[in-house]
């Protein structure tokens, strides 16, 4: 992830895979890092579809029960 461009679409797909397999690993800190990372880059980018990859993926791994996740949402 380090060693590509920012824009890159590669970065963008390895950030969102990076986000998955840490959110499985039970590792959120880091899964919440990477997506926010992608979400940032998607953002930029103006690419709507990978915004929603990031957001959707972040939701996946955030576990917020009974209380509001103010960056999530």
């Amino acid at each position: 992830v380090e060693l590509g461009a920012p824009d890159d679409a590669r970065t963008m797909d390895l950030l969102l895979a990076l986000g998955r397999c840490a959110g499985r690993a039970g590792r959120t800190d880091a899964a919440r890092a990477a997506f926010e990372r992608a979400w940032q880059l998607a953002a930029d980018r103006g690419d709507t579809r990978l915004l929603v990859a990031a957001v959707l993926g972040l939701g996946d791994v955030v576990v917020s029960a009974g209380r509001v996740d103010a960056g999530l949402v």
